[in-house]
């Protein structure tokens, strides 16, 4: 499979933790699938499993900003 981003090729499909920081600090998505590039690191999510990342992402960032503020 060729990355659509980059144009290599070894894209592999699997399930992989991401990493994700915002204000100096990070948290891991656990087993996000998808297809991910091996030479950029570009990920193509199906459109849940996107859902599920982007909610994963925005708790941690009311989570942060939570205790910047609190």
């Amino acid at each position: 499979m060729q990355c659509p981003s980059c144009g290599a090729q070894g894209v592999q499909v699997e399930s992989r933790d991401m990493s994700y920081a915002y204000r100096g600090q990070r948290t891991v998505i656990a087993a996000v699938s998808g297809a991910f590039c091996n030479a950029c690191s570009e990920a193509v999510l199906h459109e849940r499993e996107a859902e599920r990342v982007a909610a994963a992402m925005q708790a941690f960032v009311r989570q942060v900003d939570g205790a910047v503020v609190g």
